[in-house]
This record gives C-alpha cells, sequence and structure tokens, in this order.
C-alpha cells in the first residue's frame, strides 16, 4: 500500500521513497491540481489590490472632508475665550480679580495675602517712617516712651536715688522727691546733688508733707474757730453777720464769697471720687480733689467746666492692668502727650480758666 505523504503548509501530496512510481503517479496528479487551485485564487486577489504606490481624491474618502472641515488651518490664527476651555469659569469675575486654581478648577479670586507665600515674613521685617504716616489716629500706648519723658519718684530725697533710677535719669528727666518738691535735671554734674536740677514749683497737694508750714496765731485760731457767722463778727467786730457767712466745701468749690474756716477748706478739699465711663468731664463746682477706680482699661478726661483761674487739684485714678489715658484738648502736659499707664496714676494740675489746664502726670505709683 502506498504512503500518503504530505508537505505540511498547503497538505499537497509529495513523493515517498517506499512508493513505486506507479503509485506516486496518480497523487502528482492531485499535488498540481491543488497548487492550481491556490494559484488561481491568489491571482484573483492580487487583483483586487490597489497599485503599491497610488493616490486618492478626498472625495473618493469617506468622511474625510468632514474630518478636515473640523480642524484648524495649519499656521492660522486660534481665537477662543477663557470660558472655551473646560476647566475655566468667568462667571461672577470682578474689576481687578484674578483667576486662581481652587479645588481643580481655575475661577475668579479676590488677592488674599494671606496665600502670599513668604508676605507676613516680609512684613513683620518691614519697618515704617514717621512721615509716611499721614492719617488715622496713633495709640498712645505705642508711642515710645523717652527716657526724658520719665517722671522719677525718690523715697527721700534727690540724694536717696537708687543707682537704676540714676541709669534712667537724662537730660530733661522730672524727679520728684518725698518734700513736695520737683526738680529737672540740666544734663551735667552728680545725679544726686540738687546742684545738678533746676527746682521748679512745689505742686504737692498733701499739707502735712509741705516743710516751712507758716504757723497761725491765736487770733486767727479764734476766728476760725468760730462756729457761725454771728460769732465771727463779733470776734471780728465787724457789721452784718450776712456778708461774712462761714464757707461750705460747695461755697469754696464754686468761688462764692464767704470766710473760710480751716476744717471747711480740708473738707473741700478731701477726694471727691466721681463715677466711671470712657469719657468724663469733671465739673470744678463738686470738688477740688477727684478719685476714680476705672471700669475698664481706658478713660478720657475732657476739658472741665467750672474751674476758676488758679484752681489746682489733683485727679487720682486707678486701675489694675495697664490702660490708656486721653486728655482733651485743654489739657497741657509737659511733653504734649498722656503717658501709656497702669496701677495708680496721680495727675496735678492748676487751672487757667476757660478749660485751660495745665498738669503734670505720674504713672505706675505704688
Amino acid at each position: 500500500m502506498a504512503v500518503d505523504a504530505k508537505e505540511p503548509n498547503r497538505n499537497y501530496p509529495i513523493p515517498d521513497e517506499a512508493n513505486n512510481v506507479s503509485d506516486e503517479f496518480p497523487r502528482l496528479k492531485v499535488a498540481i491540481t491543488m497548487i492550481g487551485e491556490d494559484m488561481a485564487a491568489a491571482f484573483l486577489a492580487l487583483a483586487n489590490k490597489a497599485a503599491a504606490t497610488h493616490t486618492h481624491l478626498i472625495s473618493q474618502i469617506s468622511g474625510l472632508q468632514a474630518a478636515l472641515d473640523a480642524k484648524q488651518n495649519a499656521g492660522g490664527t486660534v481665537t477662543l475665550a477663557l470660558d472655551d476651555l473646560s476647566d475655566v469659569t468667568t462667571t461672577g469675575a470682578a474689576t481687578y480679580q484674578v483667576l486662581a486654581r481652587i479645588g481643580g478648577q481655575w475661577q475668579p479670586w479676590t488677592i488674599d495675602l494671606t496665600y502670599a507665600n513668604g508676605f507676613s515674613q516680609r512684613l513683620a521685617a518691614s519697618t515704617i517712617d514717621a512721615g509716611q504716616i499721614t492719617t488715622g489716629t496713633l495709640d498712645p500706648a505705642r508711642i515710645p516712651v523717652l527716657q526724658s519723658q520719665l517722671t522719677i519718684v525718690s523715697t527721700g530725697a534727690i540724694a536717696a536715688l537708687t543707682s537704676a533710677q540714676q541709669g534712667q535719669i537724662v537730660a530733661g528727666t522730672h524727679v520728684t522727691t518725698t518734700d513736695g518738691r520737683r526738680w529737672v535735671y540740666s544734663g551735667t554734674g552728680s545725679k544726686i546733688a540738687e546742684a545738678s536740677y533746676i527746682e521748679l514749683a512745689d505742686v504737692t497737694p498733701d499739707w502735712s508733707v509741705i516743710v516751712n508750714k507758716p504757723t497761725i496765731s491765736s487770733f486767727a485760731l479764734t476766728v476760725l474757730d468760730d462756729t457761725s457767722a454771728a460769732a465771727m463778727k463779733a470776734t471780728l467786730l465787724m457789721g452784718s453777720a450776712a456778708d461774712y457767712n462761714i464757707a461750705s466745701s460747695a461755697a469754696i468749690w464754686q468761688s462764692q464769697p464767704a470766710v473760710v474756716r480751716a476744717d471747711i477748706a480740708r473738707d473741700a478739699a478731701a477726694e471727691v471720687t466721681f463715677t466711671y465711663a470712657g469719657s468724663v468731664t469733671l465739673d470744678g463746682n463738686t470738688g477740688i480733689n477727684f478719685v476714680c477706680t476705672l471700669g475698664a482699661a481706658g478713660i478720657t478726661l475732657n476739658n472741665p467746666v467750672n474751674m476758676p483761674n488758679g484752681r489746682s487739684g489733683y485727679i487720682r485714678l486707678y486701675y489694675g492692668a495697664a490702660y490708656t489715658l486721653a486728655l482733651g484738648a485743654g489739657w497741657y502736659t509737659e511733653d504734649g502727650l498722656a503717658p501709656a499707664c497702669s496701677g495708680h496714676t496721680l495727675i496735678t494740675y492748676i487751672s487757667l480758666g476757660s478749660g485751660t489746664i495745665f498738669c503734670s502726670i505720674l504713672t505706675g505709683l505704688a
């Protein structure tokens, strides 16, 4: 029996050495027939193919013209609005706003320096010249205090100033001693020698500590001890008692004509407590020396009323922490400023009338 050998690609019959020639002849016919069929199919397929090098019109290619029409011309100008971009919106944009990327979307945004990298550090390191400040109100607590603006309080005389106090004293510094005297350092000489200072007027309000007080005669004591206008009239051998009424504290405050008795004068000088408010107008008809415990960290003393020319006294303030003191235009201080205050503050004053007050301010008293 003939061996039916086949080639592996198209399964054509191929000769085998074990076969007789007579066996191979019919197998060769089958192989040639199969080869012919494959060649005919190949020729038919090639007939339907385009040449390796060929051209087509745009119209011959389905959909090509429409696709080209949807494209931008090469090298042409493209005009787009911001809103044409998929991740950008300009809805609600206002003048001077910028685009910022927030939450993955570009949108209108007003510049906030909080997000400016390094701005807060640059601002903290910057300095401002006083000439650049042309408007607004300065907080007195932020105004630097020069050494010459300080008032040094000695525990005794000038010689009792401590080393620390001497270190604070420069030309123009005010020093107050416990005998009621006030001094201004001249800028030269020992700071514990009175000769190095210019002495100011005695402004101590407490009679008991003033040195070299005059004595009162027995006759004057007799007059001042009289308890009624009639008794004084008899002592002075004067006319109508109505012309020489014994003064009251209110009469002294209001500068009424009257005879002043020592105890009445003493009572008139007693501290008068006024109710705290953020803004206070003191009335000279209600007292000479005033005191107030502040209810908050600040007070404004307006120009006082009913303060006759020559009236002098003091105002004592207290608050348990730092506080601000503002003064009306009629108040005149040593350097034109009200200092930052704390604890006890003593304002000694003298009135020039018409709401004008010259004063000196000591603060931080313990």
